[in-house]
């Protein structure tokens, strides 16, 4: 099974780390520009939380890849070597420490490192000529099969702490209500009033095959979470 689900209206992204394809079905001019702030949810755990590389010659790295492909060295970094800096996509982050601003590099697990939000926002901010809002929610460490289980999966107590089941699940709809009822504290450059919650990104990590059990349940909670977050 794919480890990466991208639910967008009316188009679909396959991301893989600074490898992108878009397909997007036909789409008019006022639905790419209606003057709606366009917000995208990522959540997820470590491998969304982002280990790539920035700095170093070998491959896997943001510096190798580049070397070896110099037509993305324009699109990616500016004048002066450096990661561009997107006017036109923000990011939050509130997860473990809040960060947030213009999309750059840095918003992996770690200041030097990137996650999937850094092509899925050039991508997502090439398409659409409204801003683009990304809200970043990811803890390493975490499954579907308890961390992010949503409640058409299996009934529970409401989670009060973590570890209770499905409390990520829970951080993950609080951080939507929290930012977008907060637009001015989070985003302060944007001046607009309207927003629109365009599409969700999971990304998969390794904590769902830690079990038989878990492993078993994947697909069928992985289709509650997607019916629960709709």
């Amino acid at each position: 099974m794919p480890n990466i689900y991208f639910l967008l209206k009316k188009c679909s992204v396959l991301l893989f780390c600074l490898s992108i394809t878009l397909s997007v079905n036909a789409k008019s001019d006022s639905q790419r520009s209606n003057g709606k702030l366009k917000i995208f949810i990522l959540a997820g755990q470590s491998n969304m939380q982002g280990y790539g590389t920035l700095e170093g010659d070998g491959p896997g790295t943001m510096e190798g890849y580049l070397s070896n492909h110099q037509e993305l060295s324009a699109r990616l970094l500016d004048d002066d070597g450096e990661p561009k800096i997107r006017k036109d996509v923000w990011i939050v982050d509130i997860s473990k420490e809040s960060r947030q601003g213009y999309l750059t590099t840095g918003y992996g697990a770690k200041e030097n490192l990137i996650g999937p939000e850094y092509a899925f926002g050039f991508s997502i901010g090439d398409y659409f000529d409204d801003p683009v809002l990304i809200i970043k929610s990811a803890w390493g460490g975490k499954s579907l099969y308890h961390d992010f289980l949503s409640p058409s999966s299996k009934q529970y107590p409401r989670p009060t702490v973590a570890g209770d089941t499905g409390f990520y699940y829970a951080e993950l709809l609080r951080h939507v209500a929290e930012i977008t009822a907060n637009l001015s504290k989070y985003f302060p450059v944007y001046q607009g009033e309207q927003f629109e919650l365009v599409g969700f990104g999971w990304h998969q990590g390794w904590n769902d095959r830690i079990s038989q059990p878990a492993v078993d349940a994947y697909e069928r909670n992985l289709e509650h979470l997607i019916k629960d977050l709709r």
